[in-house]
This record gives structure tokens, sequence and C-alpha cells, in this order.
């Protein structure tokens, strides 16, 4: 009765019982989607413990709230189920607002909450 609960209720066939695996998309997570699109296949990433799966083939990437030295800065501020580690929503603002007045970094991509911002090179 166990193992046919796991599977019932845990298993890939699980998704398929939910009324949500057929429901649209939502705005967040449309512009996640577009967001993975527009950031470029190089350089380093700061990125979301959602956004890294999709965007962590490449040489040097990190973490938010972790940045280094990131060529690239890819968030959104939108509230969603999937980012269980990281910095909150408001925390992000805050962050991309200091880096936007220091002059490190301008936004190169925004779609509603979702940002791509581009490290600025120092001559």
């Amino acid at each position: 009765m166990t193992i046919a609960q796991n599977i019932l209720f845990h298993g890939p066939i699980n998704s398929l019982l939910k009324p949500t695996f057929y429901e649209e998309l939502q705005t967040w997570q449309k512009d996640a989607h577009e967001l993975i699109a527009q950031v470029p296949k190089t350089g380093s990433l700061a990125t979301q413990n959602f956004l890294l799966p999709h965007l962590s083939q490449r040489v040097s990437y990190s973490l938010l709230p972790q940045i280094r030295d990131a060529d690239y800065i890819a968030f959104t501020t939108a509230q969603n189920p999937h980012d269980f580690y990281g910095p909150p929503p408001q925390d992000l603002n805050v962050l991309v607002q200091d880096l936007l007045r220091d002059g490190h970094y301008r936004i190169r991509w925004q779609q509603n909450q979702a940002f791509l911002l581009e490290r600025i090179k120092m001559n």
C-alpha cells in the first residue's frame, strides 16, 4: 500500500493528475523562459537557483546574492514557489538599485519583473 501511494502521489504520473499541469503558464514563468533565452551563452553569470540549471553550461557562475565578477546577472523579482534558496525579491530590488547606482552594471534586458544586467567594462 505504501509503495502504491508513493508511486501514485510522488511519481511522474502525479503531475498528470494535478489540474495545474494543464493550466497556462503564469506571467512570471513566461518571463523566466524569455530571460533564459536572452542570457548570452558565454561570460560569467550570477543568477537564482531555479534559473541556474538552465544557464549553468558556462565556465563560471554563482548563486545570488553572491555576484563575484559576473559578466551578467539574471534574475526575477516575482514571487514564485520554486525559489527556495537565495534572497527574497525585496532584497534583489535593493541589490539591483545599488549595482545600477554604482555604475557597475546596466540593464541589458527587462520584461516585467525579469532582468538581465550586464557588467559595464571599465577601461
